[in-house]
């Protein structure tokens, strides 16, 4: 039965999702990046969604990226200049320190456990219909 001592999977699994933007949210705020923006620059390869010339434009900007050179043709990941690279090692260690902070006390054995089962679901629902 479904009680708040047992909450729905779905509710837990969009509430995880959540906290984890919101503790990221800090970090990106500081160095004025959004979600997408982050995940361009944490070597994400660039997908049809993503809005191409507003990332250029900001990361050419900032200098973390050559102008002169949007891809890198064999991986089809924006070329990060030293500075980009120096910006994505700060960012992601700001957000890996509090990330951190979220998973203590889970021990790898059940966040690998936990990880295998969303898996499988997602696994199991291609077989769906």
């Amino acid at each position: 039965m479904i009680s708040e001592e047992n909450p729905p999977f779905g509710y837990l699994t969009r509430e995880v999702g959540q906290i984890l933007m919101k503790v990221m949210e800090p970090v990106l705020k500081k160095h004025h990046l959004s979600k997408e923006h982050w995940q361009v620059l944490n070597s994400i390869p660039v997908s049809e969604n993503t809005k191409v010339e507003e990332i250029h434009q900001l990361f050419s900007d900032r200098g973390w990226i050559d102008p002169s050179n949007l891809y890198e043709s064999e991986t089809n990941k924006l070329k990060l200049t030293n500075a980009g690279s120096a910006a994505q090692q700060t960012i992601f260690n700001e957000i890996h320190a509090r990330r951190k902070l979220l998973f203590r006390d889970v021990t790898n054995e059940n966040f690998q456990i936990a990880t295998q089962v969303m898996k499988q679901i997602i696994a199991n629902e291609k077989e769906i219909d």
